[in-house]
């Protein structure tokens, strides 16, 4: 239940962590991005049953539950289980347009990005660190933001590039050197 779920902070080893996320080629292939909507959204039931059977063969694969306790790291056989509700279809006002929400698919983000937002602050003064492999990674990332966000009516100057080496001591250390009070991101 609720009340028994401890609240404390979950710390996260760096190291252990990695971005994931989609190259350019791939979001402009029609048949990986159908496949991968096919895989995502997922009504609720079917969710359900996928995360159980994916439960259920971690907890009899002998391997998986050797590297669990190694971890010592547990999941619970049960799902939590709340009361929830469907809401109706709203209508959703962003600055002078106008749209539908759908409730089945809750999917409205071509709609909201195709369009000015009501408040918008400008961002002038950010930077954008990366590793030598990833610079043409930081560089697409600049160029996106630079197409998509004037539909969206904010104002985005270039970036600070910092290159770092890929160790969590070099983000710190260029973060602290690079950071002013004048830095928004």
């Amino acid at each position: 239940s609720q009340q028994d779920t401890p609240h404390e902070p979950i710390m996260l080893v760096p190291e252990l962590c990695h971005l994931t996320g989609l190259t350019n080629t791939m979001r402009k292939d029609y048949g990986v991005m159908r496949d991968l909507a096919a895989s995502t959204r997922l009504n609720p039931e079917v969710r359900q049953q996928k995360l159980q059977n994916f439960m259920n063969a971690m907890q009899t694969d002998e391997n998986v539950k050797k590297e669990l306790q190694l971890w010592d790291f547990k999941f619970d056989a049960k799902f939590l289980s709340f009361t929830g509700r469907i809401l109706k279809e709203v209508r959703i006002f962003q600055g002078k347009r106008m749209f539908d929400s759908h409730p089945q698919s809750a999917e409205w983000a071509r709609e909201t990005r195709s369009g000015p937002l009501l408040s918008v602050k400008s961002l002038d003064n950010w930077l954008i660190l990366y590793t030598k492999k990833n610079y043409g990674a930081a560089c697409s990332l600049m160029q996106s933001l630079r197409r998509v966000t004037p539909t969206m009516g904010i104002a985005i100057r270039d970036a600070k590039m910092l290159e770092v080496s890929d160790t969590v001591n070099s983000y710190v250390t260029v973060l602290k050197k690079h950071d002013s009070s004048n830095t928004q991101m």
